[in-house]
């Protein structure tokens, strides 16, 4: 252990560059012990500004290792990251044993899990240029380009119920596939394809119109 001249503390070394330096030619541990094994004990580094006690004036983040199963089961912990919100610390991601990452909540199902009650997750180009992905209180998902277009490149886009989609592989790339129902201009279709009055099918030379009942017309003025 050495104390340079300037206050600097060298565990291993004898020249400390920092206010703590730990040097050594194997692995280099430091270890923070709670003596009890208990859910209602954690570790916590805080990074302090000012001279007071840490406290919420003065801490503007921390890293926590809590436990979250203790004896007699086997040990489970969790590591915490808390930022400070207008002196307010509070817990902001936490990395489970499970190894799932919680973004806005204490308990991540999932690898990722992000929680909130408005938009959850954003991928940009630029803080102008984004696209983000929200899901209401019901499970629903909202894909919100700030572009005007969705593209799925040499791809085929799959919308199915019941958690699976049918067997099978489609010709080619670029398809759209259904297993229910499409509305055009409805949000209630009643067959497999459903165009409210007004709307029409262009296909190569002939226009399908829908209305009361059903006319095809062709481009030589014809009805049928």
């Amino acid at each position: 252990l050495v104390i340079s001249a300037t206050g600097n503390v060298g565990i291993g070394t004898t020249s400390p560059s920092e206010e703590l330096d730990i040097t050594s030619s194997s692995d280099t541990r430091l270890i923070i012990r709670a003596t009890t094994e208990d859910t209602s004990y954690s570790n916590f580094i805080h990074f302090v500004a000012g001279t007071g006690l840490a406290g919420s004036t003065n801490v503007p983040a921390d890293i926590g290792a809590v436990i979250t199963q203790a004896n007699p089961s086997a040990l489970i912990g969790a590591l915490i990251f808390r930022t400070n919100s207008g002196d307010s610390v509070g817990e902001r991601m936490r990395l489970t044993g499970a190894g799932n990452l919680g973004i806005g909540t204490a308990t991540p199902w999932r690898k990722l899990s992000v929680t909130d009650t408005s938009a959850q997750f954003v991928t940009g180009y630029d803080t102008t240029r984004y696209t983000q992905f929200s899901t209401d209180s019901v499970g629903d998902l909202t894909i919100d380009p700030q572009g005007a277009d969705i593209f799925a490149t040499d791809e085929n886009l799959w919308i199915c119920t019941g958690g699976s989609c049918p067997s099978g592989s489609p010709a080619g790339n670029g398809n759209l596939l259904v297993e229910t129902s499409v509305g055009v201009g409805t949000s209630t279709p009643f067959t497999a394809l459903s165009l409210v009055s007004g709307k029409a099918i262009v296909v190569a030379e002939n226009t399908l119109a829908t209305s009361t009942s059903m006319t095809v017309d062709w481009r030589n003025g014809n009805q049928q």
